[in-house]
């Protein structure tokens, strides 16, 4: 065998497995984080703000994991009226739990929970100020 169709063999096979991969990769099944990205990005920096407010005011998200389901408990000095807690779900859309409390606490039924990962955001308004916190709950 010559250079010629050893340098042919080889393009071949390196063109037969960029063929395979793109094949591979255009099958998988994606989702976005958000449809919108950008249009949400915009509300990032409120975000940013919202957490450093609730760092200020030393709040605190208190995750308590037990065999019928979470129990979630915002620790602030401030009065809550409205508490609004969001479970995302990161491998999973049709797992997001979006929930609203008129306290500081609330209790999520373990059934109503899937086994993984959930990043939990709770977002309140006190004083014409908005609040945010994020933790992150493992479900066995």
């Amino acid at each position: 065998m010559n250079w010629g169709h050893g340098i042919t063999i080889a393009l071949i096979a390196f063109i037969s497995y960029i063929v395979y991969m793109g094949v591979v990769l255009m099958s998988k099944d994606t989702q976005l984080v958000t449809p919108d990205y950008y249009k949400d990005e915009v509300q990032f920096e409120r975000e940013i703000n919202a957490q450093q407010n609730a760092i200020k005011n030393k709040s605190d998200l208190a995750l308590e994991l037990s065999e019928n389901g979470v129990f979630i408990r915002l620790n602030t000095p401030d009065e809550v009226e409205l508490l609004d807690i969001n479970l995302y779900r990161p491998n999973a859309k049709d797992g997001d739990i979006s929930i609203a409390s008129k306290g500081k606490s609330m209790f999520i039924d373990k059934s109503e929970l899937e086994s993984g990962k959930y990043y939990v955001t709770a977002e309140w308004k006190a004083q014409n100020e908005s609040y945010q916190m994020r933790d992150t709950l493992w479900i066995p």
